[in-house]
């Protein structure tokens, strides 16, 4: 949760606004804390960065809201993919002297734990052994 003083603005995104030069999604509200009873409390947008301007992030979320669930969906698979690839390319990096086995075997650890990594190396060694 962000929280920031000030007035806010809101953008041509229904549930975007602005609070000094931070965009964000939600209904802003005014909650009563510490520091006083003119705060507003909602979700940052920080799938767009810090780099930004609010105007770009609503353009682009209303872009996204318009487009089709197919395209968000092929967006979301590609992104996905992206980065699966960027962190197996790392690891490969980082593991010279690693078969591609080893590699995908360390890369099943650090995403989905080690016991399903040991279960899947072993599935993969029974399956490999002639019959």
């Amino acid at each position: 949760m962000a929280a920031a003083v000030g007035r806010a603005k809101t953008l041509q995104v229904p549930g975007a606004f602005e609070v000094e030069g931070l965009a964000y999604l939600g209904a802003p509200a005014r909650v009563r804390d510490e520091r006083g009873p003119r705060r507003y409390s909602c979700v940052q947008m920080s799938f767009l960065g810090l780099d930004t301007r609010p105007e770009a992030a609503a353009v682009q979320l209303g872009l996204l809201r318009q487009a089709s669930v197919g395209r968000r969906a092929a967006l979301a698979r590609s992104l996905s993919a992206t980065v699966i690839d960027l962190s197996r390319r790392a690891l490969r990096d980082t593991m010279t002297a690693a078969s591609e086995a080893e590699v995908m075997n360390r890369w099943l650890a650090l995403n989905y734990g080690e016991d399903l990594a040991r279960r899947v190396r072993d599935y993969v060694g029974t399956r490999a052994q002639p019959r």
